[in-house]
């Protein structure tokens, strides 16, 4: 359409010296990608997620955003792959995601993901296990949840399954129904929104829920 083109025409403009260089790039591959136009979006990707091409400077000018936009690159490179039924490829895109980067939660669920539809599902489980080993209450928590029940149905590992799910139950319906409540409450809404923007544990936010539940409103 013509606001994806006036959009690739602006960010092209932005040149390899420019501390927001990655971002533009990612960006041009984001809207390639919603144009379709895969191979060009993963070309985009590829320059800021590989550092064989990515411009020599490119890191010393965007400074610490740069790396984070780095992750988001491999991530949209997972994506496409993905997207493509090419899983062996999206798996490795996902494994560049460093170890300490905020973005390892998602790179683990998606390589989970990725695993399961290719019927690998002990690559599945060691995705999984690996992001259960990692921080609590992360965004993807209750998908990953969902997702690691499913892996031990496709195992046979039924036992497993029925517990994960039942706990799952116990655990979602509070949040659900502390969900509703807040929704129809302003200051509660409030007082979650300013907690997740200054970084602040939700369960000390006051929201008149218990701490677990506070936090994975949070999350």
């Amino acid at each position: 359409s013509l606001a994806y083109l006036q959009s690739l025409k602006w960010v092209a403009q932005v040149k390899e010296r420019s501390r927001f260089w990655a971002q533009a790039t990612y960006l041009s591959g984001v809207i390639e990608v919603e144009r379709k136009n895969y191979k060009v979006g993963e070309a985009h990707f590829c320059r800021v997620a590989d550092p064989k091409l990515t411009p020599k400077r490119a890191a010393l000018f965007g400074g610490g955003d740069f790396f984070r936009v780095r992750d988001h690159a491999r991530l949209g490179l997972g994506r496409v792959a993905h997207e493509q039924y090419r899983f062996d490829d999206a798996r490795y895109y996902y494994y560049l995601v460093p170890q300490d980067s905020e973005r390892l939660p998602e790179a683990l669920y998606e390589t989970s993901t990725t695993r399961y539809e290719a019927k690998d599902y002990e690559g599945a489980r060691e995705s999984m296990d690996d992001l259960r080993r990692g921080p609590e209450n992360h965004p993807y928590e209750d998908e990953a949840w969902i997702l690691d029940s499913y892996i031990d149905l496709a195992m046979c590992r039924f036992p497993q399954a029925d517990r994960k799910l039942s706990e799952f139950l116990k655990r979602y319906e509070p949040v659900r129904d502390a969900a509703r409540k807040l929704a129809s409450d302003q200051d509660a809404m409030r007082k979650l929104t300013e907690a997740l923007r200054t970084g602040a544990d939700p369960a000390g936010a006051g929201l008149g829920v218990k701490d677990e539940t506070a936090r994975a409103l949070g999350s």
